[in-house]
């Protein structure tokens, strides 16, 4: 588990997303006139800056999921944070505790539309998150995925709130 220092990660995280901008700016220095080239760029775009992206979206709803929480919450004292997994079975993406004890688990997703995958894992996730210990949370950036999510809490019974955060 990852101790999560919310004003720490916020700068490490400001400090890699400006660094993923300059990483990026360099692979569309030149952008090549003939389509192999250009679909070759492409290809090296996505292998170098996709799942970067994916990550630091992640992490940055975590914190600002952390962030709402402590406030509404100020008991907690303890966050533990997994921000490069995806639906792990023994962990949630946001922990808080109060003294040892888990008081919260909370889920995020980055994800814009719940179609295909997307609501097979979005489905997945709740049925996890809902095993987990104290007040669940799910937190969502879209009014479709939020639709979705409070349509799943109530069609399976889910202990879970559900928020849209921006």
């Amino acid at each position: 588990m990852i101790i999560l220092d919310i004003d720490k990660e916020k700068k490490d995280l400001e400090s890699y997303i400006l660094k993923w901008f300059e990483k990026t700016k360099r692979h569309i220095e030149e952008i090549p006139k003939d389509l192999t080239s250009q679909v070759q760029l492409l290809s090296n775009i996505r292998k170098d800056l996709y799942e970067d992206l994916n990550q630091m979206q992640h992490a940055a709803l975590i914190i600002k999921a952390a962030e709402s929480l402590q406030k509404e919450f100020p008991s907690i004292n303890k966050w533990h944070w997994h921000p490069k997994q995806t639906s792990h079975p023994d962990y949630a993406d946001l922990t808080g505790y109060v003294d040892n004890e888990i008081f919260l688990n909370a889920e995020v997703t980055t994800s814009l539309n719940p179609v295909g995958t997307i609501d097979k894992r979005m489905m997945s996730t709740l049925t996890s998150l809902n095993g987990k210990s104290g007040i669940k949370f799910y937190y969502v950036v879209t009014e479709k995925m939020c639709n979705r999510a409070k349509s799943k809490k109530t069609n399976n019974g889910f202990n879970i709130e559900i928020r849209q955060i921006l």
